[in-house]
């Protein structure tokens, strides 16, 4: 029987990891990689990927290591190889590393732990006059599992988006939108150091209520701007977005809203009937359990998403 590898504390200067022990062989700020949570989770070992990409993540490295704003003690291997894993590419890699370093600099994102105050949650601000528009668990982010990634629930039928881009100026998306991303993304950075298994978020949108009336043509485009933004600032942050329950007039309006989303957020989007399809619902057990997925999804949770304890 062989022994658990030893506990270490991590030495990243990330804020929430500040103090987190991680059980590695190698003293490293990375987890060797736990076994699987449920047979439908396959997440890959963070481990793996930074051997199979060495060389790439060398070559990013090497393009970013001059910058002001680099620190080895947070731009590790996994950082930059999330940039890879998106871009494919080593120079468009270093690009999107370079204007991440940037951004996070110019945004304070580096400062704060923020994980105890979900979105939904924040109390004064642009983001919380954002979220006043967002009623009846319009965008609830959660995280369910401890050792699973982030699942943030979307009913875009019950925001009224031509009140909120009547009343909002464009310039409360694109904090509203960080903040998001970096809760999420600061989530899925500890789950992945404690875990070694690449984390991801998925995204659940609820189609009850949608209807073309609802939508403001405005509203998504300034969605897409701040999205297509987030994509490139949080790389490898979203595993797939399931619209769960489409009508016809769902299935059009998206196709006349693609066309303003980037293409690797496109690609992830899944149209799923689960609650009726038991072999879609099993697509979903991969990122939530049967227990923590709500019973409109064709899971066991009789409880709504805005009622859980965002820990």
């Amino acid at each position: 029987m062989s022994s658990a590898p030893p506990t270490t504390t991590t030495t990243s200067a990330w804020p929430w990891m500040k103090g987190v022990e991680v059980a590695s062989c190698n003293n490293s700020n990375i987890a060797d990689p736990i076994d699987p949570v449920c047979e439908h989770d396959n997440r890959s070992s963070v481990k793996d990927l930074i051997q199979e990409h060495g060389d790439k993540i060398a070559k990013i490295k090497a393009g970013i290591l001059d910058h002001p704003l680099y620190d080895e003690r947070k731009h590790d291997d996994l950082w930059i190889v999330r940039f890879y894993l998106s871009h494919k590419k080593s120079q468009k890699a270093t690009e999107a590393a370079v204007r991440t370093l940037e951004f996070r600099e110019e945004h304070h994102l580096d400062e704060n732990d923020i994980r105890q105050t979900p979105p939904h949650r924040v109390v004064d601000g642009k983001v919380a006059k954002f979220f006043t528009y967002c009623a009846d668990g319009t965008i609830v982010p959660t995280h369910p599992h401890p050792q699973r990634g982030v699942i943030l629930f979307v009913r875009p039928g019950t925001m009224d988006q031509h009140r909120l881009v009547k009343e909002l100026s464009e310039d409360y998306w694109l904090p509203t939108f960080v903040y998001l991303s970096e809760w999420c993304h600061q989530w899925l950075d500890y789950v992945t150091r404690t875990t070694g298994l690449l984390t991801k978020s998925v995204r659940f949108l609820d189609t009850f209520g949608l209807t073309p009336s609802v939508v403001s043509r405005e509203c998504m485009r300034r969605n897409g701007k701040a999205i297509g933004a987030m994509e490139d600032f949080y790389p490898q942050l979203l595993a797939n977005a399931f619209i769960c329950n489409p009508p016809q007039v769902v299935k059009v309006l998206f196709n006349v809203i693609k066309v303003i989303l980037p293409k690797r957020l496109r690609e992830k989007i899944d149209m799923m009937h689960p609650k009726d399809n038991e072999n879609e619902r099993k697509r979903l057990y991969r990122h939530i359990s049967e227990q923590d997925l709500p019973e409109k999804f064709g899971g066991l949770n009789p409880t709504p998403p805005a009622e859980w304890n965002p820990m």
